[in-house]
């Protein structure tokens, strides 16, 4: 690896490293700022239209994870559980590869793709079902 493609794969790790330590710090300060289940309501979707979206839940679903409350994770938002797991592999993931010096997943861009939406379609599926099971009780 050249120099210069190594300066660049290193702040790539560590910016990973620091949004992903940044969202597992603020959903462990998030709650003790504002109480459990408490805060505002920070969707725009569901501001607008009093309707929720598939993410709605998640934020304090992180926070519940982040207290070890898995229970009460699944029942902010089911999604928060497999999403909190997915920020701390990638944490991980980073932080061996900053150490190793070199990457140890190789990601192919229409993989990642095929990824996305499939959660983006599990995220929709999971919200169908929890409005039309149990209704919404804005």
């Amino acid at each position: 690896m050249s120099h210069l493609a190594g300066r660049s794969f290193a702040r790539g790790r560590w910016l990973t490293i620091t949004v992903c330590a940044g969202l597992l710090a603020a959903s462990a300060l998030y709650e003790r700022a504002t109480g459990p289940g408490g805060g505002p309501i920070l969707c725009p979707f569901r501001l607008a239209t009093g309707l929720p979206c598939p993410g709605c839940g998640m934020t304090r679903g992180f926070c519940a994870m982040a207290r070890g409350d898995l229970p009460a994770a699944v029942s902010w938002n089911p999604l928060s559980l497999p999403l909190f797991g997915l920020v701390l592999a990638v944490l991980i993931v980073a932080a061996v590869d900053l150490v190793r010096g070199r990457p140890s997943v190789r990601c192919d861009p229409v993989w990642a793709a095929w990824l996305a939406g499939g959660g983006a379609l599990a995220a929709w599926s999971v919200h169908l079902v929890r409005v039309v099971c149990w209704g919404w009780r804005g």
